[in-house]
């Protein structure tokens, strides 16, 4: 019941994908500056339940207080501990033919911002990133449904 279409909402996942070491050039000599990027894959539109109550949930693992959001997703749901979301977007993948009036859309696998009505052609000055605003922090696993947990992004 709770993975119902009619009650998803749309959310947008990006799963990590690898680490690398920020380097720094000086005098023709690279130094690793002890930085590290995350680099994740392509943002990925689904749906789910999302429960955005914000007071503690109680769970039969623990009652977990900092966690802000509670989605139950699809059993086939790819998520662990590293997804990234963005959630109460209303975006929608990029076609270059297609025109774009303002909004929320998926481009080159990254979420952006069209903040002025542009043909299909990506033009940077028409288009700004979105960071993402959720991140799952722990996932637990059922026979019919994922049960997420997700807090909001402090960076």
């Amino acid at each position: 019941m709770r993975c119902l279409d009619r009650n998803k909402r749309k959310i947008i996942y990006a799963l990590f994908d690898s680490m690398t070491e920020d380097t720094e050039t000086v005098n023709n000599v690279t130094y690793k500056t002890g930085r590290r990027t995350e680099i994740y894959k392509d943002a990925v539109i689904t749906g789910g339940n999302i429960d955005e109550s914000g007071r503690a949930n109680y769970d039969p693992q623990g009652v977990f207080p900092d966690h802000i959001m509670n989605i139950i997703m699809d059993a086939d749901c790819p998520f662990d501990e590293t997804t990234i979301l963005w959630v109460n977007y209303d975006a929608e993948y990029y076609d270059t033919d297609t025109e774009y009036k303002t909004g929320d859309y998926c481009v080159n696998g990254t979420v952006y911002r069209c903040i002025a009505d542009t043909d299909g052609e990506f033009d940077a000055t028409k288009w700004t990133s979105v960071p993402h605003n959720y991140h799952v922090t722990s996932v637990h696993h059922s026979i019919n449904n994922v049960r997420v947990y997700a807090r909001e992004s402090q960076d």
